[in-house]
């Protein structure tokens, strides 16, 4: 009946520390992915500048250091959707083992779902499997870094100085549910994709082997549209998904804009310093 019914039932079930199985892993694959992202971002950033301007080098920008993220950390979206998958059959047959948080057994199904899907999916290619979907969901940081700086400057202008840590929270929530609700589908179809068995040829990461797996996405979209009766399908349990993409973002944005403030204060005022002992 909702997220809210949700998280309501599961405490009431399995109680709140349930919540945050799985924490420590989950914490572990953010830091993998927003660190290799923003060390992307910033190397790309002097080389972006020299070569684009205007708006559309902000969607650049986000969206090719998307894609090296991408491409490095992919198979872990398929690792964990299989993994999910594995879960939900589990909970779905009353396997009352579902719900363990030992940190041991986390290790074990991901090498078991490894091991499952190297040898199912005909080899390494299998880890790229959707790698198409993937990449089109770049689009999202892309479209997610031109909303923020562009709000980020409509505040500053408003405002006549800098954003405060409320500001900053609001306008990652704002730019993440916007980039968020426009790829959705993307989202949608990339886990049909993953989630398959057998449907997408394994020949790679080359150029024809994206373009064939491009022509799935649609091809998957349009099949969802045309099983669900209509465009609503795609957008099926959006709301809980942008409520953590979106709030996950705020809080980022508030964290990553305030510790930028700190660290650019903290190095003037040693360069200041220095400067003044060598005077």
């Amino acid at each position: 009946e909702g997220p809210l019914d949700c998280i309501r039932k599961v405490i009431a079930d399995e109680g709140l520390g349930s919540m945050y199985t799985g924490v420590a892993l989950k914490v572990c694959e953010t830091y993998m992915w927003n660190s290799t992202f923003y060390a992307f971002f910033s190397f790309l950033k002097p080389h972006i500048k020299n070569h684009l301007s205007g708006p559309f080098s902000d969607v650049a920008h986000g969206m090719i250091a998307g894609i090296g993220t991408q491409l490095v950390l992919f198979p872990l979206v398929g690792i964990n959707t299989a993994l999910i998958t594995k879960r939900q059959l589990r909970v779905d047959g009353n396997d009352k083992s579902s719900g363990s948080s030992s940190v041991f057994q986390w290790v074990r199904e991901y090498t078991n779902v490894t091991r499952a899907i190297y040898r199912e999916g005909g080899g390494i290619s299998a880890f790229w499997k959707g790698i198409s979907a993937g990449l089109m969901l770049t689009i999202n940081p892309g479209i997610l870094t031109l909303i923020r700086k562009q709000l980020t400057r409509m505040v500053s202008e408003y405002r006549g100085r800098g954003t405060t840590a409320v500001d900053d929270f609001w306008i990652g929530f704002s730019s993440k549910l916007m980039a968020s609700t426009i790829t959705y589908p993307l989202v949608v179809a990339r886990s049909q994709i993953v989630t398959s068995r057998g449907s997408m040829p394994h020949s790679g990461v080359g150029i024809r082997a994206i373009l064939r797996g491009i022509c799935m996405v649609f091809e998957t979209i349009q099949r969802v549209i045309n099983d669900h009766g209509g465009v609503q399908g795609l957008y099926a349990g959006v709301a809980p998904h942008l409520c953590q993409a979106a709030l996950k973002e705020a809080i980022a944005n508030t964290i990553r804009r305030r510790l930028s403030l700190i660290l650019f204060a903290y190095y003037s005022y040693r360069h200041s310093g220095v400067a003044t002992s060598m005077s």
